[in-house]
């Protein structure tokens, strides 16, 4: 039966030049279409899990539970609600953990992380002995050494 497959691929067309959906599960949890902020905006359903390459981004996973999101250059993140989000982002990305959410997050390069609310983070800023900067927006930051920064939560 070809169906899941014909459905994969309308949504890696929907999102145009910018964006490939890579992989996800369940097979058609995660959209696109143009975006608002970014060129191409995604939208993974809570439980998700999904990798979508390419640059200029914006991502939200839906729902209360969890999403693993990987994204390029310029990526515009946003993990609500009571979401469990790991991502993976290169330079100038902006990630954004309101409410109740908790974050993992690795930048590759310049990243902004803002957690709001009662959520919690941990970011790994993998380049930053070799100049890339991490900017960890929340109350309670905690600097944990070697490029790793906390928000509500101890150092691992």
């Amino acid at each position: 039966m070809r169906i899941p497959g014909l459905i994969l691929i309308l949504v890696m067309a929907a999102c145009g030049d910018d964006a490939e959906v890579k992989t996800c599960m369940p097979e058609n949890a995660c959209t696109c279409m143009d975006g608002i902020d970014r060129d191409t905006a995604c939208v993974c359903a809570g439980g998700a899990t999904c990798t979508v390459e390419g640059d200029n981004i914006e991502f939200s996973c839906d729902g209360n539970a969890a999403c693993n999101l990987t994204c390029g250059a310029n990526c515009l993140i946003t993990c609500p609600g009571t979401t469990t989000c790991t991502v993976e982002v290169d330079d100038d990305a902006v990630v954004t953990c309101p409410g109740t959410a908790s974050c993992d997050v690795l930048c590759h390069g310049d990243c902004q992380v803002n957690v709001a609310g009662n959520a919690d983070a941990i970011v790994r800023c993998e380049k930053e002995a070799s100049g890339a900067m991490c900017t960890v927006m929340c109350g309670g930051a905690m600097n944990c050494g070697n490029g790793v920064y906390t928000c509500s939560k101890a150092c691992p």
